[in-house]
């Protein structure tokens, strides 16, 4: 079967015989890993990387979303004093109360306004 733009192809035998063009030069970018480790490292430097790339556009456009990076930082701060001061109150370790402590600190933390109001 020949296909479109493929000009040493066998119509008969239905294989491609094409010839690679000779003015492309390789990519040989190094050599090849040698071992499963290697090959290990790569794909995870690679997908950590891709990863990190996609979840820094979300937390960026969220972040702007919210009200700022200064909105999000104050969130953050009073989110660590509600849970600090939750931790320093429990009697029962492990309950789960500086836990959500944390949380509500920083939901009030979005939605209290920060910022020089001009008057």
């Amino acid at each position: 079967m020949t296909t479109l733009g493929d000009t040493n192809a066998s119509a008969d035998s239905g294989t491609n015989t094409a010839t690679p063009q000779s003015s492309v030069p390789p990519l040989d970018f190094g050599p090849p890993p040698q071992t499963s480790w290697d090959k290990f490292v790569i794909f995870w430097r690679d997908t950590i990387d891709g990863c990190w790339e996609f979840f820094g556009m979300i937390f960026s456009g969220l972040a702007v979303y919210a009200g700022g990076s200064r909105q999000v930082v104050f969130a953050f701060g009073l989110a660590f004093l509600a849970g600090g001061l939750g931790e320093a109150l429990e009697t029962q370790f492990g309950a789960g109360g500086p836990f959500w402590m944390f949380i509500g600190g920083f939901l009030i933390g979005l939605v209290l306004p920060v910022g020089i109001k001009k008057i």
